[in-house]
């Protein structure tokens, strides 16, 4: 049983990124398929763990700057490149920092959300009486 929770946790990553950059699109009115989401998903996964590999020592500001930067020029240049517009011609990287900037915009406000909700949970739980 322990060996699918990893597998789950996996699965939630890739639907929550693929599903936060497909919204990213949206908001900024430009097609982006499924497919290339799930494979931005799956580079982001695998640039996370090597930024945690390679900043196991570093200071947390420091690994949380080079782990933001690196998933912004990913997403410029992957997207840039492989995105294409209803006519067929690839986006450019432009396009892609402006979806990559919208998406880390709101994977941020989805992480804030979380913590306020674990808090407030918190809260309610500690004032139950045992």
């Amino acid at each position: 049983m322990t060996f699918f929770i990893p597998i789950l946790a996996f699965l939630a990553f890739l639907a929550l990124y693929s599903s936060l950059l497909r919204l990213a699109a949206k908001i900024l009115s430009i097609p982006l398929q499924w497919r290339l989401c799930l494979q931005y998903s799956l580079l982001a996964f695998v640039l996370s763990a090597i930024t945690r590999t390679i900043g196991r020592s570093a200071a947390t500001m420091v690994l949380l700057t080079l782990s933001l930067s690196s998933q912004l020029a990913l997403g410029t240049f992957f997207i840039g490149a492989f995105a294409k517009n209803s006519d067929g011609t690839p986006l450019g990287r432009k396009a892609g920092l402006k979806i990559t900037a919208v998406f880390l915009g709101l994977l941020l406000a989805f992480s804030l959300l979380m913590l306020a909700l674990a808090f407030a949970i918190h809260k309610v739980f500690a004032t139950m009486p045992r």
